[in-house]
């Protein structure tokens, strides 16, 4: 028996659509230049998430090199998106609903999502124990357009002191305000 990338996502809980996945690398490949310069993201990025241990070796690169780092830094970024959502049919099993259903409940109350290769995907911190947060459609029509989805999704489920040490997702499921949250995440835009 021959192990995929599907049985180890799988064995994790997770799902995982070749198809999709490399529709979103090629797309997020042909955007990114050929040239590529290191921004100081991409390299914290990739020395806390994509294994490079030594910065100076950015120094003297080829073009394949390049093409290498861009690669990987966008699969970083797809795996991690993958990781933080759950598909349609994830969603509205979460949600105790049909998938069918899932596309008229997101249009009355709307659910923070993305999209990976054509296909739409739910960011995992707006669920919880089978139903969407309190007041989530409030959150979500106020999430800064400027943050990345997995930037909100790291805001929403981290410990804040100025929540008392919870994270906005504990906040919100304790029944508290939303102006907080709205407040941490209009920081983080104004900060990016």
């Amino acid at each position: 028996m021959t192990l995929t990338i599907a049985d180890v996502y799988a064995e994790q809980g997770l799902d995982y659509d070749e198809e999709a996945y490399a529709r979103q690398l090629q797309a997020m490949l042909r955007q990114a230049p050929r040239a590529m310069a290191v921004g100081e993201s991409m390299l914290a990025d990739l020395l806390e998430h994509g294994g490079l241990s030594e910065p100076e070796r950015l120094r003297s690169w080829s073009t394949q090199d390049a093409a290498r780092l861009a690669t990987g830094h966008a699969e970083m970024i797809i795996n991690r998106t993958l990781e933080l959502t759950l598909s349609a049919a994830q969603a509205a099993e979460e949600l105790g609903i049909s998938p069918s259903r899932l596309s008229h409940r997101a249009a009355s109350t709307p659910l923070a999502s993305t999209m990976v290769g054509g296909r739409k995907r739910y960011w995992r911190w707006q669920f919880a124990s089978g139903h969407a947060l309190p007041r989530l459609g409030e959150v979500v029509s106020r999430i800064p357009q400027e943050l990345a989805g997995i930037d909100v999704a790291v805001i929403m489920t981290s410990p804040e002191e100025s929540l008392g040490g919870r994270s906005p997702v504990d906040h919100l499921l304790l029944g508290e305000g939303i102006e907080p949250v709205v407040a941490l995440l209009d920081a983080a835009a104004r900060a990016a």
